[in-house]
């Protein structure tokens, strides 16, 4: 999905703009050497301003492609937590470690939000000179808050009226989010929210820092994020060896803790930034024929097999490879294939399925106060139906209040931040 409507050649110039309008996209008209074309408006013309970008890559809004891969994410979750719930309790152990891949769709969360994030907060700044970082936090609550909340207050009910394990020390962690820093639980039903912790204090720290990298060294923000990445890298491996060295093993929060996880979420910011700066790579990414994609699809999955859940550098790098020739190519098979409504409907529902699927897939070692709802196969369409309801009456009414809100906010900005509303014709964000 580019600026231009999907079949621009067979509308009228003088008619594309307004066609667009109605499709929802942000254009306005512009005549140039007699020739009318669109581009969104707010945006003035520069060097980030093309007028008629050939893929996803140039248009930084709404990435369909991305919706499809938050699906493949939340499906590897799933069939871990479920694997382990099921056929570990029963004895399989040969099936139960072979289906430990709920790290590797984490891992792909990360390198989406990294890579996501970051490319709506450059067409921000594109659009409106600047970013807001008011705004953004705004936005964020909205969008990460009410869900976890809700969630939170569920499972809080059942445990004071006795129904499962909740210590207060969880659900603080929980809450305020520093649950990764606590590790597993007895009780199990908040031992996701490790990575949403990780993800949150990635959103706390990136908005200012990657302000400060582009007044700083615009050019080079890509090459020091990704130095950023390294340095987290090299110091995992320093504390593995202090931790294994002092204590003789690893301890149980070690591949939860921020400071030896943000390398991925770095990475696909890193990536993000190199594409923005350059309109050179952007031109040889779109040219890159997809024999190039399966032999890096091929690499990953060696890596993720190999590795297991060990995050590793390799893995972090070779994810947003992986997601942005397929945003570059969204008509390719895998880009057809990752777009289909229901992997597109699966990836919009991922994070309230994300949230709630803790609850029916507890480990096989804590004690199930529902088995045939947390068991396999009724605890499938169980976590499904309360991440729906979770999402068309909690997460998507909030997110578009948190838009309106972050509106509001941004138009009583101060000199340092912005001069013009920075979400104002902004489609909304990805998780």
């Amino acid at each position: 999905m580019g600026f231009a409507p999907a079949n621009a050649a067979l509308i009228p110039p003088a008619r594309a703009c307004e066609v667009a309008r109605r499709r929802r996209h942000h254009y306005r008209r512009l005549t140039v050497a007699g020739e009318t074309r669109c581009r969104p408006q707010g945006m003035t013309p520069g060097r980030d301003s093309s007028l008629a970008p050939r893929s996803n890559i140039d248009s930084g809004g709404y990435l369909p492609t991305l919706d499809g891969w938050r699906a493949v994410a939340i499906l590897l979750v799933v069939t871990d937590h479920a694997f382990n719930s099921y056929v570990c309790g029963i004895g399989s152990t040969r099936w139960c470690n072979a289906m430990e891949v709920g790290q590797t769709g984490v891992n792909l969360f990360f390198g989406i939000s990294g890579y996501l994030i970051t490319s709506r907060l450059l067409r921000e700044r594109d659009l409106t000179g600047t970013i807001s970082r008011s705004a953004f936090y705004v936005r964020r609550a909205f969008r990460i808050l009410p869900a976890v909340l809700t969630y939170l207050a569920a499972i809080t009910l059942l445990a004071v009226s006795g129904h499962l394990l909740l210590t207060t020390r969880e659900l603080y962690g929980s809450l305020f989010f520093y649950r990764n820093y606590l590790g597993p639980q007895a009780a199990a039903y908040t031992n996701h929210f490790w990575s949403l912790s990780v993800e949150e204090h990635f959103y706390i720290l990136w908005p200012s820092l990657l302000i400060g990298l582009i007044a700083w060294a615009p050019r080079r923000a890509a090459f020091v994020t990704f130095v950023l990445a390294l340095a987290i890298v090299e110091w995992r491996q320093l504390a593995f060896v202090y931790s294994v060295a002092i204590t003789g093993a690893l301890s149980t929060n070690f591949n939860m803790r921020t400071d030896v996880r943000l390398d991925g979420l770095f990475l696909g910011a890193s990536a993000a930034l190199a594409l923005w700066n350059s309109p050179a790579l952007r031109r040889f990414v779109g040219s890159v024929g997809a024999g190039w994609w399966w032999c890096l699809a091929a690499s990953y999955a060696v890596v993720a097999a190999h590795f297991g859940q060990q995050p590793t550098v390799w893995e972090g790098a070779l994810v947003p490879a992986v997601l942005v020739w397929t945003v570059a190519h969204p008509s390719s098979a895998v880009g057809r294939l990752l777009e289909l409504p229901v992997l597109r409907w699966v990836g919009r529902v991922s994070y309230s399925l994300y949230v709630w699927q803790q609850l029916f897939f507890p480990p096989w070692d804590v004690a199930a106060p529902w088995p045939l709802l947390q068991r396999w196969p009724l605890a499938v369409p169980a976590a499904l139906a309360c991440a729906t309801a979770s999402y068309y009456l909690v997460e998507r009414p909030m997110v578009k209040l948190g838009h309106r809100v972050a509106a509001h906010v941004a138009r009583g900005h101060t000199p340092f931040e912005a001069r013009r509303p920075a979400t104002e014709g902004l489609p909304p964000e990805g998780a």
